[in-house]
């Protein structure tokens, strides 16, 4: 096997020197900058890799066993496959575009610019998601799901899942559906009357029965008339469930205080 991977990127390295001497400037950049992640993919020698401009591989399967950053328009295609991610993703700007036969399966991931998948992602327990930017497509949450994102797709936050916007006060956005499993939490910063961490929801919620909210009061103790709004939707869709025994109502109490 390591002798396997030494031909592999002695191979590697002869086709940059290739790339580099007989393309354009231009185009030998991204040339180059796809033939490391394939050769980072097909090695699986785990090695840090910047991919940007626009970069396509392609392949039947694709593990990217190293931490990953992208810039530009870069894209993993995988046909009916799968596409892994083993180590830290960073979409730094522009769009990274992953093809895969599932729901991508994602590692610790950070998302400035924009991620997109047409059959979704998975975030494994123990995974982070979270960044200032947006992810097309259907994403179940088994992990923790943060920053300020945009999510363009229904969410469903698993049992054991989590969603805690920020760091510090701040609004998550699903553009879908929001649903919460027995057992999944929105782990909450609520430092003053209203204001506090929010998920802002373009489609229906359901946030079930149990105890979802996880409040983080930060030092600050509320008074019996303070007011929160934790969770809105459109006014348009249906809005189920109770907030750790709370219904949706003017005048429920959580602990003396109004939610």
């Amino acid at each position: 096997g390591r002798a396997a991977q030494g031909v592999g990127l002695g191979l590697t390295a002869l086709m940059m020197g290739v790339a580099r001497d007989h393309l354009p400037e231009e185009r030998g950049a991204a040339v180059i900058a796809l033939i490391s992640v394939v050769s980072i993919i097909g090695a699986g020698v785990g090695y840090p890799l910047t991919a940007a401009g626009d970069v396509k591989a392609v392949g039947s399967s694709i593990n990217v066993t190293g931490p990953l950053t992208t810039s530009g328009s870069v894209a993993l295609d995988a046909g009916g496959g799968n596409v892994t991610f083993g180590n830290t993703l960073t979409v730094s700007s522009g769009t990274l575009t992953v093809t895969d036969g599932n729901a991508v399966d994602l590692a610790n991931t950070t998302v400035s610019g924009t991620l997109q998948a047409a059959n979704g992602f998975t975030l494994p327990a123990g995974a982070t998601l979270g960044g200032t930017g947006f992810v097309s497509g259907n994403l179940a949450v088994n992990g923790s799901l943060g920053g300020t994102l945009s999510v363009g797709g229904n969410v469903t936050v698993n049992g054991g899942g989590s969603v805690s916007p920020g760091p510090f006060v701040a609004t998550l956005s699903v553009i879908g559906n929001l649903t919460f499993q027995s057992g999944g939490t929105f782990a909450a910063d609520i430092l003053g009357a209203g204001f506090n961490d929010r998920i802002a929801v373009s489609g229906a919620v359901d946030i079930g029965t149990g105890n979802v909210l996880v409040p983080n009061f930060g030092g600050y103790i509320p008074s019996p008339n303070d007011s929160y709004v934790l969770i809105t939707n459109d006014g348009s869709d249906n809005l189920a469930g109770t907030l750790n025994g709370v219904r949706n109502r003017a005048g429920e109490q959580l602990n003396g205080t109004f939610f």
